[in-house]
């Protein structure tokens, strides 16, 4: 066991260390809390290997440096195994792989940040002894493989941010049995497959305020459940929306939890989580199916972005339930019919996007909606009316025919004769074509791709008849 006196030697010995291998070093905390030791020499221009830590180290925070080489197992060293709570080496240069102690060795570590290095291998196979960790961030290096299932075990977690990695995994549903989790990044690595919650019997992911999923592989349809199941971002609390809490690591005062997501369209760094953020991005994948109506349960959502998938069919018009909605995208689908007029409703809308679907009719008029320009709408030859340049035709009343179609042809002489010649010939080449068409579907027996065929002769040859009966029509009203 060490003596008081020599913690005190080996604290001082590390620092001197670390201020030898830099000309310019701000050591901005070295304290004691309770007889452990907390160093912070964040924010410098540290270089070199990575020192051997102190014994008894309560909390060692190096972030923003420029330490460099490998990870070795001499970080854990039996003194500090037993007392090491936090440990964030963030963006550095960092190479190798880490440690397999630090999942299994770590008795109290409650805080382990090794984001923005050049980490690469496999994430420590084991986490036995995780009870107290609570913020596991991992993003930002070239770390390949599955995600350990003895993270199961880790039942303080509350943040996990696994982006922007080379994992390559299937959905790890078996997370959302974790009882405190809130944040959940796996952005921009190569999970893959279909989304499977059904064999969960009980709630998953009931604390989860932000899920990025985004920039993978998943396919199939969105389950309904994994949005049913997320009772934290069902409600919207007046009192912590007045209240600007923050998300907070309790190792460390003043010590909040940060991450890189999508905000609004742009890779935002939050270095401060509110606790009314919430967020689903499960975009740049290859969802297909309908968008659950279920997500019109999420009264406390404020980010949703579904965009660059595969979804169909319409937008469901419980999206107008969300009231604190503030960013909507939905840009880059297979999304038919109108624009549901519920989505007025969400005055909060900062970023709207339904660009690139198969949208039709007008675009619904709200104070909200206005604000945004005709970006939002491009790609929906259906789509027509403000902001866009495409007038919609009698958009307020149903379409009908014109006057001169339903009089009788005894009033304008000829000109109406023909008129009716030119409709009657257009119908009797349709009736034509129609005989044809159901022959060769009896002898050839290929009714798909005949009956598409013939639905296009017939449309063109309907939609020429009206434009030259039309025409022809303005002609008469003018002589």
């Amino acid at each position: 066991m060490y003596s008081d006196s020599n913690h005190l030697k080996e604290e001082k010995r590390y620092v001197k260390l670390l201020i030898n291998v830099t000309r310019s070093s701000n050591i901005n905390r070295i304290k004691e809390k309770g007889g452990l030791t907390t160093i912070d020499i964040s924010n410098n221009a540290l270089q070199g290997a990575l020192p051997i830590l102190p014994p008894d180290l309560y909390a060692l925070f190096a972030s923003n440096n420029r330490l460099s080489g490998p990870m070795d197992s001499s970080i854990c060293n039996s003194s500090t195994q037993s007392k090491l709570s936090a440990l964030d080496l963030s963006n550095n240069m960092l190479v190798g792989q880490s440690p397999s102690c630090l999942g299994s060795s770590f008795y109290q570590l409650s805080m382990l940040n090794l984001r923005s290095n050049n980490l690469t291998g496999s994430m420590p196979v084991k986490f036995l002894k995780c009870s107290f960790l609570e913020d596991l961030d991992l993003s930002y290096n070239q770390l390949e493989g599955i995600i350990p299932r003895s993270l199961a075990q880790c039942n303080n977690l509350e943040v996990l941010n696994l982006g922007n990695n080379r994992l390559s995994d299937i959905f790890p549903g078996w997370l959302g049995t974790l009882p405190k989790l809130q944040v959940l990044v796996l952005r921009s690595d190569y999970f893959y497959g279909t989304m499977t919650t059904s064999i969960y019997s009980k709630q998953l992911f009931s604390k989860l305020q932000i899920l990025d999923m985004s920039k993978n592989h998943f396919n199939g349809t969105l389950p309904s459940k994994l949005i049913q199941d997320m009772q934290a971002m069902r409600y919207v609390s007046e009192s912590e929306t007045k209240s600007q809490q923050y998300l907070v690591n309790d190792i460390v005062q003043g010590g909040y939890y940060s991450i890189t997501i999508m905000v609004k369209g742009f890779d935002r760094r939050v270095e401060r989580i509110l606790n009314t953020l919430t967020t689903i991005d499960v975009s740049s994948n290859m969802f297909e199916g309908d968008i659950p109506t279920s997500v019109g349960d999420l009264e406390g959502l404020r980010w949703l972005n579904f965009s660059h998938n595969n979804f169909a069919n319409q937008i469901p018009p419980t999206i107008g339930n969300i009231r604190v909605l503030e960013s909507l995208d939905l840009s880059c689908n297979n999304l038919s019919g109108k624009i549901p007029q519920e989505i007025a409703k969400l005055t909060y809308l900062e970023v709207f996007n339904v660009s690139q679907n198969q949208l039709v009719g007008f675009i619904p008029h709200s104070t909200q909606l206005s604000t945004f320009n005709s970006d939002s709408y491009l790609g929906n030859p259906g789509l027509c009316g403000p902001p866009l340049s495409k007038k919609c035709r009698n958009e307020d009343t149903p379409q009908q025919l014109p006057p001169t179609l339903v009089t009788p042809p005894d009033t304008k002489g000829s000109s109406d004769l023909h008129l009716w010649q030119v409709i009657l010939m257009g119908c009797a080449f349709g009736w034509v074509v129609g005989v044809i068409s159901r022959y060769f579907t009896l002898a050839v027996r290929e009714p798909l791709w005949l009956s598409r065929l013939v639905c296009q002769l017939e449309h063109q040859v309907l939609h020429r008849s009206k434009i030259r009966a039309r025409q022809h029509q303005m002609k008469a009203t003018r002589n």
